[in-house]
């Protein structure tokens, strides 16, 4: 894959803080909240949700994995737990208590096989809601570091950084799992819940959400026993959800009925078979509180038939058809007409061609019987969706699939406003997937983790590593706000936000240069997180960069910004298909070369400009090096005819080291004469050499007026001395050392060169002139050099100086040079 790299200077840390995500999130709930009295009965408004890792994603034993999610609701969050195979893992206490609230934490498997990871938050109502389970596979590594994204692939997920700190649980007075009845505590079966949803709605006798329940599960034959630990005074109800590997989906398997009289109840639930997760929720009118999260393995050998030949039903979900415009929509879905969650969890559906894309969404729910009987008579799909217009929500209609099980194929749901598309399909066979009952290890990262090495790097950095949030903008004042402090001026702009050499606007502008620049993220925590990064990098010796991933349909480029505080980039005008999307990704280097990266950022999409096949982006300063007057003295000429004619031939070179070796730009007075050639008195012209002779005249010094007294003779404006620019100082021939062809470039007014130079790129300035004397042998008038040591990008494009070189050599002879050096657009 082609890489460019371009490098810039460290710079002071902006603090940017940007509400774009976390406002709009909350505002859509806070509206939404308004619309309490139309909304469906049970739905739960605070909801959660695991972003990264994805389902079913296969994580390296020990390298680690970032689970980060978020809480979304009308009501403050206080805390969000991470559970691993029903194991309390991890606490993220939220000492501001905020709304979203976005979660992070570092997990490490230490064995093997297949995981579930849950998000449980609690808002300040004391409502408590379970994120949809996340399944990830675990397997072992090679010896070698933990693996990065490999080179043309994007990789996806990662959340924000939160500025508060999850813990490792448990810890002291933390949390205690349930074990079960005590000898002396009264359990009761459990009895079906039959209070009607009308009757339900009309008890409203409570304000308070009851107290959430614990459960401890354990295997039966071919099934699972729950234990249920009732915690509270004012439950109406309690609701058992339970997840299976293959239905990925919390499905409620039972509404049972509140109690007081004892301390436990029992529930049983069979047939099943696999790695088992459930939960329950105990609720009332103001709300639900849901327990621990408890996981089992129930071995398949142990049912009567095998439960992998039980049938169960896959719906695909096509398009949902809004017939009045809006520009986001969800809905609120349930599968019995009670229970109601939020779809999708968070943020709306992505728009499509004639309607909103469901196509990523797909549940399968299963059809499994006791003794023949069936558990569940009827699957039907309830749907109660909204939308936004501008910045109003509107409810957009309920509609439902009744009987699922019986009407199979292709079916168009008309209802209002809505129309869905869905395929519904019943299959023969489910996966019963065990899960692993040991949780792994959550590393805090606030203190440090007292761990070494690459490992230990990764364990303190990745939680730092933010989501970077990238848009194109054509507006150069927008890129030059994304700048370090110190570049927001007109320097800056000409330098970093400028249209790319050669760009090609199109008739009036019609194809202006695009620039892509990104922010820290939704929150203060970004720059919080960016601030650590770059102190823990130059007390390493350490890098902090971007990676920019250019992806079209003719290739995927990587581009580097090694900076502080440079959020931008100056978009290349390749030629690509159709549209061009932008990623970007921080990472963190060490001194070893080994990178730490984090989360790549959501796409940002440019149409093609026009295709541009000029050089790739230099990153550099442009300088100009005018060398501006030459003074000699006590030249000892030996031509008689012009005794105070300065005869003398050298150069004025700027060298400019680079990748390839050193770039030399000589401005030669006069072709370099080699001892023995003949140079007449006729050789010799004033100024520009306009007329040239044959066979040796070609090698002759260039004369022009001067001293041969010292200092109070006349000081030679270089300007007027006819120059030649070449990279040698043998000879003028149009670059080519002695060809004897093409026309030499003397001319005058030609004693400036133009050199571009990079970050803490160095120059050196050498002077070298010899006296002619065709009398006897050639004298060496002087010889110097000056050094500009390497200087940042942003220090280069500030240069306005001016150099002396006095130059001397062992003898009477010497010389004085000044120059200038000067940054231009």
């Amino acid at each position: 894959m082609p890489r460019r790299t371009i490098a810039f200077v460290a710079g002071s840390l902006v603090l940017v803080l940007l509400l774009v995500g976390g406002v709009y999130i909350f505002f859509n709930y806070t509206q939404y909240a308004q619309q309490a009295g139309q909304l469906p009965p049970v739905s739960d408004l605070s909801q959660v949700s695991i972003s990264s890792p994805t389902n079913r994603e296969v994580i390296p034993l020990e390298a680690g994995a970032q689970i980060s999610g978020i809480a979304t609701g009308p009501a403050p969050f206080s805390s969000v737990e991470l559970w691993v195979n029903g194991d309390l893992t991890g606490v993220y206490a939220s000492q501001a208590q905020t709304t979203p609230l976005p979660v992070y934490f570092l997990w490490y498997p230490q064995e093997e096989g297949t995981f579930a990871l849950n998000l449980r938050a609690t808002n300040a109502s004391g409502e408590i809601s379970v994120s949809p389970t996340v399944l990830v596979q675990v397997q072992e590594q090679s010896d070698q570091p933990p693996s990065q994204p490999e080179e043309g692939a994007i990789p996806t997920g990662g959340a924000d950084t939160p500025v508060d700190k999850p813990v490792s649980v448990p810890a002291a007075g933390g949390y205690v799992p349930p074990t079960g009845p005590q000898a002396d505590e009264q359990v009761g079966e459990a009895e079906n819940w039959n209070t009607s949803l009308a009757e339900w709605a009309s008890q409203g006798n409570t304000d308070q959400i009851p107290a959430a329940p614990e459960i401890v599960v354990s295997a039966l034959t071919c099934g699972a026993n729950l234990s249920i630990h009732d915690l509270s005074e004012n439950e109406q109800g309690f609701k058992v959800y339970r997840y299976l590997p293959a239905v990925q989906s919390w499905i409620a398997v039972a509404t049972l009925d509140g109690q007081s009289q004892n301390a436990w109840i029992s529930y049983d639930d069979s047939p099943i078979a696999g790695g088992v997760q459930y939960y329950v929720a105990a609720f009332n009118a103001a709300g639900s509180a849901s327990s621990n999260i408890a996981t089992i393995n129930i071995e398949d050998e142990d049912c009567d038939t095998q439960l992998s030949d039980t049938p169960h039903l896959q719906i695909q979900y096509g398009q949902l058809i809004v017939a009045e415009d809006v520009q986001q929509a969800y809905c609120y879905r349930s599968f019995d007409g009670e229970d109601w969650h939020r779809w999708p969890l968070t943020g709306f559906f992505p728009e499509g061609e004639g309607g909103f894309d469901l196509s990523d969404h797909m549940t399968d729910i299963p059809l499994v019987t006791i003794d023949g009987e069936e558990i569940q008579s009827a699957v039907e799909l309830h749907l109660n969706c909204w939308g936004w217009q501008g910045s109003e929500v509107m409810e957009l209609g309920s509609l439902m699939l009744p009987d699922l099980e019986g009407q199979q194929g292709v079916m168009q749901v008309n209802e209002g406003l809505l129309t869905l598309m869905a395929d519904v399909s019943l299959l023969d066979s489910m996966e019963f997937m065990p899960m692993n009952l040991g949780d792994g290890t959550l590393f805090p990262y606030w203190p440090e983790a007292d761990v070494g090495g690459i490992l230990g790097d990764i364990i303190e950095l990745k939680p730092y590593m933010f989501t970077s949030h990238p848009y194109v903008t054509y507006d150069p004042d927008d890129c030059m706000a994304h700048l370090m402090p110190s570049a927001q001026n007109t320097v800056g702009k000409l330098l970093f936000c400028f249209p790319y050499p050669g760009f090609d606007a199109g008739v009036n502008g019609a194809n202006p240069q695009p620039y892509l620049v990104w922010d820290y993220g939704v929150n203060n925590s970004g720059a919080f997180a960016y601030d650590f990064l770059l102190e823990h990098a130059a007390q390493n010796n350490a890098t902090v960069g971007f990676i920019i991933y250019d992806n079209s349909a003719s290739a995927l480029l990587e581009w580097e910004i090694t900076t502080a505080n440079l959020f931008n980039f100056v978009i290349p005008p390749n030629g690509c298909v159709s549209g061009r999307s932008f990623f970007v990704q921080i990472y963190y280097e060490r001194q070893d070369g080994y990178r730490i990266k984090g989360p790549v950022s959501s796409d940002a999409t440019i149409n093609c400009p026009v295709p541009y096949q000029g050089p790739s982006p230099s990153g550099k300063v442009v300088l100009e090096v005018t060398w501006e007057t030459l003074d000699v003295m006590y030249v000892d000429d030996g031509e008689s005819q012009h005794p105070n004619d300065v005869e003398v031939y050298g150069y004025f070179n700027v060298i400019h080291p680079n990748s390839s070796g050193a770039v030399n730009n000589f401005l030669n007075i006069g072709t370099w004469n080699q001892q023995g050639l003949d140079c007449p008195d006729e050789a010799f012209t004033f100024g520009s050499l306009d007329t040239f002779g044959t066979g040796n005249l070609y090698n002759c010094p260039q004369r022009f007026q001067g001293t041969t007294h010292g200092r109070e003779g006349l000081v030679e404006s270089i300007a007027e001395i006819g120059l030649c620019r070449s990279i040698y100082h043998h000879s003028c021939w149009s670059y080519s050392l002695q060809s004897g062809f093409g026309y030499p470039g003397w001319h005058e007014n030609n004693n400036s060169v133009k050199v571009e130079v990079g970050n803490y790129e160095p120059l050196f300035f050498t002077v070298e002139l010899w006296d002619y004397d065709d009398g006897s042998a050639n004298d060496l008038v002087c010889i110097n050099a000056a050094y500009l040591p390497g200087r940042s990008t942003l220090e280069w494009a500030n240069t306005d100086e001016m150099l002396i070189l006095p130059g001397t050599y062992a003898s009477d002879e010497s010389c004085q040079v000044t120059l200038t050096v000067d940054a231009i657009p």
